[in-house]
């Protein structure tokens, strides 16, 4: 690979941008060593301009391919990426601007290879239409303005890109079917030729839109240093088995690296030089004299050591955990009931709102709660949904007993004991663990697995009632649990700081559900009971409790008059001992 050099680079006056460009880039590229496999790094490349933040060059499929970043770090996390933002010549995400950045690159004959990607990175996301999570999804319709009346749609772009595999972030691509961007572009197209200095051509910009990427919802400057220094605490422990003050060591190593990416800027470095850095700058841990100089700045050496030397052991048993149980966990979860019928659009409706992220840090982002009267059918639709939609819960699914304290905290020690999870009740010493600890350990466990998992809350009261038994913290960049509630209060509020929950209201059946309930479930296969089973469903109201005990009642009714050689009941009969109980 040919290593550009460029002895100049353009200055940034934004302070909070330039910090969370050299963390990308330091991110990016310990991503990039853990593949062990060439490349070179550059950022803010002069003959990159306009997506010079990082610039990747490697090898892919015995080809020298291309990926350039632009970083766009907002202190406002709330911003969204509107469609003004985009079709406006002056906004920092306006598309005209990095049409034109693209065209330059592409001209410039700096990059003799295959230019691959074209990425925008930022910590904030669009302003969609709806919550609805579709593969192609529209931005919020501007209702005045310049834009007043325009549409644009993005589509989501999956991908196992270990270049910026950073959090929760989301891969997002233009979606121009109507053509209405190409069309954009080319109304300003008088601007964009002046800049270039040529005529553009149509293929040009179908080439722009399709290798144009946006990278929505990477963690904001504060959550990058935080997830940076687990990193690091890691590469530490396995290295060196470094049970100092990393926080120290951190901070340092940042500072470091920092001066070193100035030195660095305009021109392209190796794998190499960067493995050199870390090597340099991780001696300073490698011996116990200069730990113990990191260590004294702290408080308190031996607890901080002691702590450190729990978590050593807290991770050995964790990876020996998930090398002994990487099969998904599926405790305490009955199958719905086989004559369970409808509710489709509740699912659907439950789905959304467990799926959606709320785009904050809270720990309660991602939960929900199936509301409605005792009888109503809410346990039912839990367990419905957590068999149709397992598999995006990666196969773990827990049903809590949340009726009583004492139900949750038997529902969380069986879960420890399970000998896929393997939590001990004692701590080291031999003491009993108190429940909060136990229940932390649990979550951090399916967390560390970087698998998801669905808690179900059965049949709770109220918030605080299960708020003990709700994770309050877990590891930067570990997966949060979604957790599903069923209960008959219908006011989940709890303070903002710690997340939102989302409310699907249960009513009775439809008519079409309560017919065809009863029908699977007597295994009535033809049309000539259907007038009967209507006033059935009418009398007890679509009343799913009430109609299951109607069709047991029938059921085991029958079971007996058959053993005995009689004749079976009926609905009509059924309905006529109701109405004579109800008189």
């Amino acid at each position: 690979m040919r290593r550009l050099e460029d002895p100049t680079w353009g200055l940034k006056c934004n302070h909070h941008g330039i910090a969370y460009q050299e963390l990308l880039l330091v991110f990016s590229f310990m991503n990039m060593m853990d593949k062990k496999c060439p490349f070179y790094l550059a950022t803010e490349l002069k003959s990159a301009k306009g997506f010079d933040d990082i610039v990747l060059q490697r090898k892919q499929n015995e080809a020298v391919v291309h990926k350039f970043v632009q970083a766009k770090h907002k202190q406002d996390g709330a911003e969204k990426i509107s469609v003004g933002s985009l079709l406006t010549k002056s906004g920092e995400f306006n598309l005209s601007k990095y049409f034109i950045a693209y065209l330059k690159i592409k001209n410039s004959g700096e990059f003799e290879s295959e230019i691959k990607d074209f990425i925008i990175a930022t910590n904030i996301d669009f302003d969609f239409a709806d919550l609805t999570q579709h593969e192609v999804r529209k931005l919020r319709m501007m209702l005045s303005g310049k834009n007043k009346g325009k549409e644009i749609s993005v589509i989501r772009v999956d991908t196992q890109d270990e270049f910026l595999d950073i959090g929760d972030s989301a891969r997002y691509g233009i979606n121009d079917s109507d053509g209405s961007i190409a069309q954009y572009l080319k109304q300003n197209m008088d601007f964009i030729k002046r800049k270039v200095g040529r005529e553009v051509s149509d293929k040009e910009i179908e080439g722009f839109l399709n290798e144009l990427t946006f990278a929505v919802n990477l963690p904001n400057e504060d959550q990058l240093k935080e997830l940076f220094k687990g990193k690091i605490n890691n590469r530490l422990v396995k290295k060196f088995r470094y049970v100092g003050d990393t926080e120290i060591f951190c901070n340092d190593l940042l500072k470091k690296i920092s001066d070193w990416v100035k030195d660095v800027k305009g021109s392209f470095f190796s794998h190499k030089e960067g493995e050199e850095l870390f090597e340099k700058v991780e001696h300073w841990a490698s011996t116990l004299g200069e730990i113990e100089q990191g260590v004294k700045e702290g408080n308190e050496r031996a607890s901080r050591i002691e702590e450190k030397v729990d978590e050593i052991v807290r991770r050995e048993k964790t990876s020996t955990d998930n090398q002994r149980a990487q099969e998904p966990i599926w405790f305490n979860m009955m199958e719905p009931v086989a004559s369970f019928t409808g509710r489709s659009s509740e699912l659907k409706a439950l789905h959304d709102a467990l799926r959606k992220s709320t785009g904050r840090q809270a720990i309660i982002s991602q939960a929900a709660t199936i509301s409605g009267l005792g009888g109503i059918g809410k346990s039912e639709v839990a367990r419905k949904y957590a068999y149709s939609y397992e598999e995006y819960y990666d196969g773990n699914a827990i049903w809590i007993n949340a009726e009583s304290f004492e139900y949750m905290k038997n529902s969380f020690l069986r879960l420890a004991e399970d000998k896929r999870v393997g939590i001990s009740h004692k701590d080291r010493h031999g003491n009993d663990k108190t429940i909060e600890a136990i229940v932390e350990e649990i979550y951090a466990f399916f967390a560390r697995r970087r698998r998801k998992s669905l808690f179900i809350f059965d049949n709770a009261e109220e918030y605080k009632d299960i708020r003990r038994f709700l994770p309050s913290s877990l590891p930067l960049g570990c997966k949060k649990p979604y957790i599903l509630i069923t209960s008959r209060n219908k006011n989940w509020r709890i303070a903002e700081s710690e997340g939102e929950i989302k409310t699907i209201q249960l009513g009775v059946f439809k008519e079409t559900e309560a017919v065809k309930f009863i029908k699977r479930a007597l295994n009535i296969r033809d049309n000539l009971q259907d007038e009967e089973i209507r006033k059935l469903t009418q009398e007890l109201q679509y009343f799913p409790l009430a109609l299951g005990q109607a069709v047991a009642y029938i059921n085991e009714k029958n079971i007996v008059l058959s053993y005995r050689g009689k004749e079976k009941i009926g609905i009509n009969d059924y309905l006529k001992k109701y109405r004579l109980a109800a008189k």
